[in-house]
């Protein structure tokens, strides 16, 4: 009997150890599955926060990457601006300098026209001159040499009157004066020089008359007379 009783108190001791186990393992999977879900559960929280965070980020960065273009945009439009106004106002300074290059350049033509034909006129004038000159030479020559054979003649008939007396001198000094004479009022002595015919045909007040213009003794037009001093 004290066997027995024995046995059955080792039974129930058994048994409650089994059943003390049992709840012990129940208790330990049952903490096991909480944390297990716990650990779930904050991972899908962090993953979630991951996500958003990531999300932010990715809003902010392609925010600032659009801000960052808009701002590229706007300085390459001011620097576009201000290189094509650098470069407008140089290029009008250029055609302002172009115009007035252009401006200088027809009034120096125009300036190099007169000078060529100033230069034409004068060269016309000096060879008209030199012309003169030769003729007046020739001509004073020509006058020249006949005052040496009036000069000639008059000794000769100073020679021949000493010896013939005056008549013939007086004679001599008629024919010459009436040879003289002003081809245009028929009554003066002939001592102005009418160019380029070179005829000596007029007197002092023919030769500045302003109605006498050709030469009365070949009818060639007048361009100037010459005074010529017969002494």
């Amino acid at each position: 009997m004290a066997v027995e009783g024995h046995h059955s108190h080792l039974l129930r001791y058994r048994s409650g150890d089994m059943a003390t186990n049992c709840n012990a393992n129940t208790n330990a999977v049952s903490r096991k599955r909480t944390r297990d879900v716990l650990c779930q559960i904050s991972n899908q929280h962090m993953n979630q926060e991951m996500f958003d965070i990531n999300n932010i980020l990715l809003q902010h960065v392609e925010k600032g990457k659009r801000e960052m273009e808009e701002l590229s945009r706007r300085q390459t439009n001011r620097l576009t601006m201000a290189i094509l106004s650098a470069f407008s106002k140089k290029l009008k300074t250029k055609d302002e300098e172009m115009k007035r290059m252009i401006q200088t350049n027809i009034v120096l033509e125009e300036k190099l026209k007169q000078h060529v034909v100033e230069a034409q006129q004068w060269r016309i004038l000096a060879q008209s001159n030199e012309i003169t000159a030769n003729i007046l030479r020739t001509d004073l020559e020509l006058v020249l040499a006949n005052r040496r054979e009036e000069k000639e003649d008059r000794y000769i008939d100073a020679a021949e009157s000493c010896c013939s007396g005056g008549g013939d001198r007086e004679e001599q000094k008629e024919i010459n004066t009436r040879t003289r004479v002003c081809r245009y009022c028929k009554e003066n002595v002939a001592s102005v020089l009418i160019l380029p015919c070179r005829h000596l045909c007029l007197c002092d007040s023919c030769g500045v008359d302003p109605l006498v213009v050709i030469c009365p003794a070949c009818g060639a037009d007048r361009s100037g007379v010459f005074k010529v001093n017969l002494v």
